[in-house]
């Protein structure tokens, strides 16, 4: 079995982390696990959440506190080398899971472009 939409946002990136997750997926008989962060976690997406950050107080407020807390992409993508290092008892993939705006399009080529130069 597949979980396909997995988030670690909540922890750190730590192999301790993960192996919570690989210890219910394996408790749960799913033997394979996609990690899909949100891009509004990385500080090299803010600009793609610029406008729907300001459209109502309620959109500015949660930005507000996921912007306090992002990281830089480089420690994903850095962590993800690490534990491919790892054998794990069951598969790990990795992505991102990007909103899409129209306005987007130059920074999404950037953070491409940086996820498959590292």
């Amino acid at each position: 079995m597949i979980d396909a939409h997995v988030h670690l946002e909540k922890g750190n990136y730590s192999v301790e982390w993960i192996e919570q997750f690989v210890a219910y997926a394996i408790k749960r008989n799913i033997d394979e696990v996609y990690f899909l962060e949100h891009t509004h976690i990385f500080k090299e997406c803010r600009n793609l959440y610029n406008e729907m950050s300001v459209y109502n107080e309620y959109q500015k407020n949660w930005y507000q506190k996921k912007w306090e807390q992002a990281r830089p992409l480089k420690d994903y993508i850095d962590y993800i080398e690490k534990l491919k290092q790892i054998d794990f008892p069951i598969r790990l993939k990795f992505g991102l899971e990007v909103c899409y705006f129209q306005h987007g399009k130059e920074e999404y080529k950037e953070f491409v472009y940086f996820l498959f130069a590292a």
